[in-house]
């Protein structure tokens, strides 16, 4: 029977594409559901023109200084550079143990609010650790919020790559949130290992349109997975898969590449960005005549894309 015969409401055909994904956990699953929210069939995707990977997260903040002193304490962090803004706002560019860089920039573009919006799509940074309890005291103590405490989280197997159903990945991990209110997501995975930002997450209304969207401009799909029965919801890890082979549940667990992570949630309402996020920025060979795209994926992210 096809997808739609499951149910005939949004929220049904949502609950169904997580069942199936759950329930057939290969590559061929991908097809199989279509991928859309509304019921769009897959089309035949065209070979990436280039390869892309993630390079820096810029967000607004109301104090630069103070939240480059948790991510200098809690993570080792380094600032790399420490400057203006094309508006004349202060700003730190915070970088070390990867390729992804952090800019955080004072106060908001046009007289916009600076800080964490949960009302936007956008939710924050992954970073791995060698000890993620050292990491989540680190953070409470240089004006961070804790969200969840470190526990283990056993995690379902993917379906990119294919992954047996009984395939369970146990993870070490907890959240906080910077000063400025952003959530950042911490992962245990390499013993000793310094923090390494790996992964920036957003939230999507429909995971097909979103990678398309993605791999038409160098991004590749490295992992794909449903959530359950942790969450209801599906992640998407896009990334350079020259440099960086495979990723883990929460991010790459070696290497300096960082991902893209787009995550869907059935019967969630439409992805509306708002808040602090100010640009995604990724380097991709050819992205243009004058080495500069710049504009707004499907959900209202600002990507600049950079030669």
């Amino acid at each position: 029977s096809s997808l739609c015969s499951l149910g005939h409401t949004p929220a049904a055909r949502d609950q169904a594409v997580v069942m199936m994904a759950l329930l057939c956990p290969s590559a061929t699953a991908l097809v199989l559901l279509g991928g859309q929210r509304h019921g769009a069939t897959a089309t035949p995707r065209a070979t990436p023109p280039r390869l892309a990977a993630l390079e820096r997260v810029a967000v607004s903040v109301g104090d630069a200084a103070s939240a480059a002193a948790f991510y200098e304490a809690t993570l080792g962090l380094v600032a790399t550079a420490d400057a203006t803004t094309d508006d004349g706002r202060p700003r730190h560019l915070l970088g070390g143990g990867g390729s992804l860089q952090l800019e955080l920039r004072e106060g908001g573009a046009d007289g916009a609010a600076a800080g964490y919006s949960a009302e936007g799509g956008y939710r924050g940074l992954v970073a791995r650790v060698g000890n993620v309890a050292a990491a989540v005291a680190a953070a409470r103590e240089n004006g961070g919020t804790v969200l969840s405490e470190s526990a283990t989280v056993e995690h379902g197997p993917s379906s990119k790559p294919e992954e047996g159903v009984d395939v369970v990945t146990a993870v070490t991990q907890a959240t906080v949130a910077d000063p400025a209110g952003y959530p950042l997501l911490l992962f245990e995975a390499g013993e000793g290992e310094g923090g390494v930002l790996c992964a920036a997450r957003c939230d999507v209304t429909a995971w097909k349109a979103s990678e398309d969207w993605w791999q038409r401009r160098g991004l590749e799909t490295l992992r794909w997975q449903a959530n359950l029965p942790n969450e209801a919801s599906i992640s998407v890890h896009l990334g350079d898969a020259a440099a960086l082979p495979s990723t883990g549940p929460c991010g790459p667990a070696a290497g300096d590449e960082a991902v893209l992570q787009l995550r869907y949630v059935y019967s969630a309402a439409d992805v509306q960005q708002a808040g602090g996020l100010e640009a995604l920025v990724v380097s991709s060979p050819g992205c243009g005549e004058e080495g500069v795209e710049e504009g707004k994926e499907p959900d209202g992210y600002p990507v600049v894309f950079r030669e």
